[in-house]
């Protein structure tokens, strides 16, 4: 399957200190749109940053358009970042 769109979006929870960032979150959204029809939907949450910016949503688009190269390079980096990886709602890391 290859990748022919991508809508995205971010998000930023506070956290319960109201003199540091502890409890706070930053979640990437992403929905993938492949050529048969099929669209994942992913979410990235992490307690210190977003995980995936713009450019690298760009970047991974653009070298990795097979949806399982990109959802492996996703694992890697979402890994590396002890943060949480949703793909349709399933918690993949």
């Amino acid at each position: 399957m290859k990748i022919i769109n991508v809508k995205y979006d971010k998000n930023y929870i506070k956290g319960h200190c109201k003199t540091c960032d502890y409890g706070a979150r930053y979640i990437n959204y992403f929905t993938l749109y492949y050529d048969n029809g099929e669209e994942d939907e992913i979410k990235i949450e992490n307690s210190y940053d977003y995980v995936v910016s713009e450019w690298d949503l760009i970047q991974l688009v653009v070298h990795f358009i097979d949806r399982e190269k990109l959802v492996d390079k996703l694992k890697e980096m979402v890994d590396n970042a002890g943060a949480k990886l949703y793909i349709n709602d399933n918690e993949i890391l």
